[in-house]
Protein backbone atom coordinates (compact mmCIF):
# COMPACT_ATOMS: atom_id res chain seq x y z
CA UNK A 1 0.00 0.00 0.00
CA UNK A 2 1.48 3.59 -0.69
CA UNK A 3 0.26 6.37 1.32
CA UNK A 4 -1.15 9.71 -0.82
CA UNK A 5 -0.83 12.49 1.00
CA UNK A 6 -2.54 15.96 0.93
CA UNK A 7 -1.16 19.91 2.04
CA UNK A 8 -2.46 19.57 5.27
CA UNK A 9 -0.42 16.24 6.37
CA UNK A 10 2.56 17.11 4.26
CA UNK A 11 2.89 20.71 6.20
CA UNK A 12 0.85 19.61 9.28
CA UNK A 13 -0.44 21.79 12.30
CA UNK A 14 2.11 20.50 15.99
CA UNK A 15 -1.21 18.35 16.81
CA UNK A 16 -1.40 16.52 13.60
CA UNK A 17 0.78 13.82 13.19
CA UNK A 18 3.23 14.05 10.48
CA UNK A 19 4.05 11.58 7.07
CA UNK A 20 6.99 10.41 8.69
CA UNK A 21 5.20 8.77 11.06
CA UNK A 22 3.91 6.56 8.54
CA UNK A 23 7.26 6.94 6.53
CA UNK A 24 8.97 3.93 7.77
CA UNK A 25 5.81 1.74 7.23
CA UNK A 26 4.15 2.69 3.68
CA UNK A 27 5.75 4.60 0.62
CA UNK A 28 4.42 8.04 0.51
CA UNK A 29 3.36 10.12 -2.46
CA UNK A 30 2.39 13.37 -3.18
CA UNK A 31 0.15 14.44 -6.16
CA UNK A 32 1.73 17.93 -8.15
CA UNK A 33 -1.36 20.34 -7.04
CA UNK A 34 -0.24 19.52 -3.44
CA UNK A 35 3.33 20.06 -4.40
CA UNK A 36 2.37 23.44 -6.04
CA UNK A 37 -0.34 24.41 -3.36
CA UNK A 38 2.46 24.07 -0.70
CA UNK A 39 5.28 25.62 -2.85
CA UNK A 40 2.67 28.46 -2.99
CA UNK A 41 3.05 29.06 0.65
CA UNK A 42 5.68 29.38 3.49
CA UNK A 43 6.82 25.56 4.61
CA UNK A 44 9.33 25.20 7.00
CA UNK A 45 13.23 24.91 5.20
CA UNK A 46 11.43 25.93 1.88
CA UNK A 47 14.16 24.72 -0.40
CA UNK A 48 14.91 21.54 1.31
CA UNK A 49 10.86 20.58 1.71
CA UNK A 50 10.16 21.73 -2.10
CA UNK A 51 13.60 19.10 -3.15
CA UNK A 52 12.25 16.57 -0.48
CA UNK A 53 8.51 16.67 -1.97
CA UNK A 54 9.89 16.67 -5.48
CA UNK A 55 11.70 13.35 -4.94
CA UNK A 56 8.46 11.43 -3.99
CA UNK A 57 6.28 9.63 -6.37
CA UNK A 58 3.14 10.81 -7.85
CA UNK A 59 -0.36 9.01 -8.02
CA UNK A 60 -1.78 8.67 -11.30
CA UNK A 61 -3.60 11.77 -12.65
CA UNK A 62 -7.10 12.27 -13.92
CA UNK A 63 -7.73 14.66 -15.88
CA UNK A 64 -10.55 17.80 -15.43
CA UNK A 65 -12.62 16.12 -18.00
CA UNK A 66 -12.41 12.38 -16.26
CA UNK A 67 -13.09 14.08 -12.85
CA UNK A 68 -16.41 16.49 -13.79
CA UNK A 69 -17.55 13.12 -15.48
CA UNK A 70 -16.70 11.29 -12.33
CA UNK A 71 -18.67 13.98 -10.21
CA UNK A 72 -21.95 13.75 -12.17
CA UNK A 73 -21.76 9.80 -12.23
CA UNK A 74 -21.36 9.47 -8.29
CA UNK A 75 -23.52 12.68 -7.35
CA UNK A 76 -20.36 14.36 -5.97
CA UNK A 77 -21.64 17.67 -6.18
CA UNK A 78 -22.80 20.15 -3.40
CA UNK A 79 -20.58 17.85 -0.32
CA UNK A 80 -18.25 20.73 0.27
CA UNK A 81 -15.36 19.87 -1.84
CA UNK A 82 -13.94 21.57 -4.52
CA UNK A 83 -11.73 20.49 -7.83
CA UNK A 84 -8.64 20.10 -6.26
CA UNK A 85 -10.13 17.66 -3.57
CA UNK A 86 -12.04 15.73 -6.29
CA UNK A 87 -8.84 15.50 -8.36
CA UNK A 88 -6.94 14.36 -5.59
CA UNK A 89 -9.63 11.37 -4.45
CA UNK A 90 -9.74 10.33 -8.40
CA UNK A 91 -5.81 9.68 -8.46
CA UNK A 92 -6.06 7.71 -5.58
CA UNK A 93 -8.67 5.81 -7.04
CA UNK A 94 -6.33 5.60 -10.09
CA UNK A 95 -3.67 4.44 -8.26
CA UNK A 96 -3.59 0.78 -7.35
CA UNK A 97 -3.07 0.05 -3.57
CA UNK A 98 -3.09 3.69 -3.02
CA UNK A 99 -5.26 4.97 0.63
CA UNK A 100 -5.49 9.34 0.74
CA UNK A 101 -4.65 10.85 3.42
CA UNK A 102 -6.05 13.86 4.46
CA UNK A 103 -7.08 16.46 7.12
CA UNK A 104 -10.18 17.91 5.38
CA UNK A 105 -13.32 16.46 6.59
CA UNK A 106 -15.79 16.44 3.82
CA UNK A 107 -12.61 15.03 1.51
CA UNK A 108 -12.29 12.52 4.19
CA UNK A 109 -16.04 11.38 4.27
CA UNK A 110 -15.27 10.81 0.72
CA UNK A 111 -12.60 8.75 0.59
CA UNK A 112 -13.93 6.80 3.06
CA UNK A 113 -17.01 6.25 1.05
CA UNK A 114 -14.72 5.14 -1.78
CA UNK A 115 -12.44 2.75 0.40
CA UNK A 116 -9.48 4.76 0.01
CA UNK A 117 -9.12 6.45 3.45
CA UNK A 118 -6.08 6.10 5.22
CA UNK A 119 -5.98 5.86 9.30
CA UNK A 120 -2.88 6.66 10.41
CA UNK A 121 -1.51 4.89 13.40
CA UNK A 122 -0.70 7.63 16.30
CA UNK A 123 2.00 4.71 17.93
Amino acid sequence: MTVHVSNGCVVPQRESPSPSCCAHRYPIMVHPLILGEIACGSPPNRTQTLSDLRSLRQPRQASVPEVMDFIERERLFGLGCGLVDMLLLASALMTPETELWTLNKRLSAMTDRFGVMHRPSLH
